[in-house]
């Protein structure tokens, strides 16, 4: 490595580490969590031309959540998770597929359906996303502030691309980043809490 990108890389993480301690103003926090306007590819033929507010991060903000991450910080939610739930844990894919064979194979008798009617994951209320987190035993308490900033309750939404960019009448509120490592983590952490709230310790 040449010194000037060693110095590049040493100057990555100051800023990384500044990022996550919420010591950047908040106007880049707005742009960390913006969103675009997009034209669907699936739209059918002869359909109302329609357009959507899409979360999409960037590298940039992907390799700095990754490594906020950690193993000590999966553990936590994986704590938190799996006894109940299979998504986002590890092999949750094949415990479920395994899981479901077993049972159909024990009781013949049961049914299995499938179904995501409501798009659930880009449709999710940030700000719900925000209150399950606060009422979770205390044990993501550390992380609030910084996941208050990568989901404000309500986001810039971008129209256009490039240097014809404008700044859409209206901001949005729902749906998680995709591609980014914490949305699914808080996606399903939400539906542990609205589906479990009954029986978790501590919940209010």
């Amino acid at each position: 490595m040449t010194p000037s990108a060693a110095a590049a890389m040493d100057n990555f993480y100051e800023y990384a580490k500044a990022v996550v301690e919420m010591q950047l103003p908040e106007y880049f926090y707005t742009m960390w969590v913006a969103g675009r306007m997009l034209y669907p590819d699936d739209m059918i033929p002869g359909a109302v031309p329609d357009c959507r507010p899409v979360n999409i991060g960037y590298a940039e903000r992907r390799l700095i959540t990754h490594a906020y991450f950690d193993d000590d910080l999966k553990d936590t939610y994986i704590d938190i998770l799996g006894p109940v739930q299979n998504g986002c844990i590890p092999g949750g894919i094949s415990i479920t597929a395994l899981g479901a064979q077993v049972a159909l194979n024990a009781t013949p008798e049961f049914g299995i359906t499938k179904g995501d009617i409501k798009n659930g994951y880009n449709e999710v209320k940030r700000e719900s996303v925000l209150k399950a987190m606060m009422r979770a035993l205390g044990k993501l308490g550390h992380t609030l502030s910084f996941m208050y900033a990568l989901m404000k309750p309500t986001a810039y939404i971008g129209l256009g691309a490039g240097t014809r960019m404008t700044t859409a009448p209206f901001k949005c509120s729902e749906g998680q980043h995709q591609g980014s490592i914490e949305s699914g983590w808080l996606f399903v952490f939400l539906q542990l809490m609205m589906h479990f709230k009954d029986t978790i310790q501590g919940y209010s």
